[in-house]
């Protein structure tokens, strides 16, 4: 290709498109599109590294880890266990002790999923609303771990809440054991 001079791809011939990754980044954008994108987002270069923009979305405040059960939050996950075995009988670290780390990473993510869609953990009823289904945990004490086949799928891997503090924090209830 170097002996004709051909060292670039025409861009104006769709027909090369469907071979690059860029196309296929976002729905309905081409290369071009995200090549007029503003990079505020990208890989700093070397010049711009250690520079006050950096960082100015930091705010040095704790993450605020919320309660599997109710909107509770604490920035101490073994304070936040202790509130969950007092407020909801709810023991996570006896609980998930045999469990390795993906199964407690499973269990969390299926815990939130069930609190979000307002079904029960144990029995899988589900209920109008968050408050009814805490209602029912606490009269049928189904503050339980269901068997492992319910939580133990690939679609738990994925947490229900963006930043999610809890997984953040996992590895540091195993280093209390």
């Amino acid at each position: 290709m170097r002996k004709k001079l051909h060292k670039r791809i025409n861009p104006q011939k769709k027909e090369y498109d469907k071979f690059f990754m860029v196309n296929y980044l976002e729905v309905d954008k081409n290369w071009q599109d995200i090549e007029k994108e503003n990079d505020r987002y990208a890989i700093p270069r070397e010049s711009e590294l250690n520079s006050d923009e950096e960082y100015y979305d930091w705010n040095g405040d704790e993450d605020n880890i919320t309660c599997l059960f109710c909107e509770h939050k604490d920035t101490n996950i073994s304070a936040l266990c202790l509130h969950m075995t007092e407020m909801h009988n709810f023991d996570f670290e006896k609980v998930t002790a045999t469990f390795d780390f993906y199964q407690k990473v499973k269990l969390v993510n299926y815990i939130r999923s069930q609190v979000h869609n307002s079904r029960c953990l144990f029995c899988d009823g589900s209920f109008e609303n968050r408050g009814r289904l805490n209602c029912h945990l606490m009269e049928k004490g189904h503050f339980l771990v269901p068997e492992t086949s319910k939580f133990d799928q690939p679609e738990f891997y994925f947490p229900t809440y963006e930043n999610d503090a809890f997984l953040y924090f996992i590895d540091d209830l195993e280093g209390n054991e």
